[in-house]
């Protein structure tokens, strides 16, 4: 006679409500007359949960060989975490789940593989977008939305959310900006007006880069100047003019450069499919997070851009996910002991205006050099314009146009550095070419 249980037995909440325990018997853990299910029921349901959350680990040979400790969770504490119930009835559970196995004894890890059919589905995106439509494309925002739609719902390792605020009174507050120059007279005249000669460039004038297409008009910066001047890739002999931009209002941003961190919302049962869902998702963001952020060569930037662009056009847009940017770590550089990684920050346009970038906060004066007795020595200087009202002609003041979205940033003119680029360091995975003759 087959085993069953009752809803007194099986303690896992999500079962408890989702079951149905409408045939009376006798259970067979606590001999108690109640509504139960058979056991193979739960079987099957245990089955599916802990393959949908958990991987196999296939064990080492010292494992057997030098008697070290295993590598994974035993299934017996995979099943506690899962249904949580007596051990009696994890042991009827296991005995009829891994019979046949081919390990007698698995052990498995938390995390699945990428999803075949969401791998499939971003292939035949990269095709379409290739190859179809770029612009009004109707399988792009259907794998999109499948893939980032509801990515606010997923945390990282901790209960972190994947999206994060920055700005006034948040840690993270303001970002560096470079820009590459090749004389000093073209660096005294952004120096003039550097609000607008170091922030974005004006809608409708800007080059296409890795998330913004031609003439879309967003912010480029990084967290520190070391990785915003290797981001520009400037030549040596050339001049890098970094600012300080403060943010000014909220900003919320998706941290894409967590994405191999994120995990289903812990809150959920391992048995409800909202949390497969989050599991898969987070499986295939880990996987997508390198293709991602890898270098794309100069010869192949308008097909390497594609789909970052559309998936920046995608977030921009989303009427739930209310994204201003997004945040990603830089591969321009190498890790140094002396300092943290750099990041890199891009704002959409919404979120990309900078204040005082009308005429009238033009500089009166800005140098490079100053001269002295024994000659002229590298002093590079601002000089503010005259304020309004102090003998300043009228024809100075100019109409400003209405901004479509509030400004989020200003720029500190006393954090402005010029870098006179002196030699380019870089590193190198070195391998001997083989000959034969």
């Amino acid at each position: 006679m087959s085993k069953v249980v009752c809803s007194e037995c099986v303690t896992e909440g999500y079962l408890q409500n989702s079951l149905n325990f409408d045939d009376a018997d006798e259970c067979s853990y606590c001999q108690n007359e109640s509504g139960v299910v058979p056991l193979e029921r739960l079987v099957d349901l245990c089955r599916e949960a802990a393959l949908s959350s958990f991987e196999f680990v296939e064990q080492p040979r010292s494992v057997y060989l030098y008697n070290q400790a295993p590598i994974g969770e035993h299934w017996t504490d995979v099943l506690h975490r899962v249904l949580g119930c007596s051990d009696e009835l994890i042991n009827d559970l296991g005995e009829v789940l891994w019979d046949g196995w081919n390990d007698d004894d698995p052990y498995f890890k938390e995390g699945v593989s990428a999803s075949i059919d969401m791998t499939h589905d971003w292939r035949e995106m990269e095709r379409s977008l290739r190859d179809q439509a770029r612009f009004v494309n109707p399988v792009v925002t259907r794998v999109l939305e499948q893939v980032f739609g509801k990515v606010d719902q997923l945390r990282l390792r901790g209960s972190e959310s994947a999206i994060f605020m920055i700005g006034p009174g948040q840690p993270l507050h303001a970002f560096k900006r470079a820009r590459v120059f090749s004389s000093d007279t073209s660096v005294e005249e952004a120096l003039l007006h550097p609000e607008r000669s170091l922030g974005p460039p004006p809608s409708g004038v800007g080059s296409a880069g890795r998330m913004n297409a031609k003439g879309v008009s967003v912010f480029y910066g990084a967290t520190n100047d070391r990785t915003a001047i290797a981001e520009v890739r400037p030549p040596v002999g050339s001049y890098v003019v970094t600012a300080a931009f403060q943010v000014t209002r909220p900003l919320r941003l998706l941290n894409l450069g967590a994405l191999n961190e994120m995990c289903p919302d812990s809150r959920l049962s391992y048995f409800d499919p909202q949390r497969v869902e989050q599991a898969k998702r987070s499986a295939f963001l880990a996987s997508l997070q390198n293709q991602l952020l890898k270098p794309v060569m100069p010869d192949m930037a308008d097909h390497g851009y594609l789909i970052t662009q559309a998936i920046a056009d995608y977030l921009s847009m989303h009427p739930t996910l209310n994204l201003d940017g997004i945040y990603f770590p830089s591969i321009q550089l190498g890790k140094r002991d002396d300092e943290a990684p750099g990041h890199n920050v891009i704002l959409f346009n919404k979120a990309s205006g900078v204040h005082h970038t009308e005429s009238t906060h033009k500089a009166e004066y800005a140098s490079l050099w100053v001269t002295v007795d024994d000659g002229e020595h590298y002093f590079p200087q601002i000089w503010a314009a005259r304020k309004k009202g102090e003998d300043q002609p009228s024809w100075w003041d100019e109409q400003p146009p209405v901004p479509r979205y509030e400004p989020a940033l200003v720029l500190d003119r006393e954090e402005i550095r010029v870098h006179r680029i002196q030699w380019i360091d870089f590193g190198t995975d070195e391998e001997r070419v083989g000959y034969n003759p």
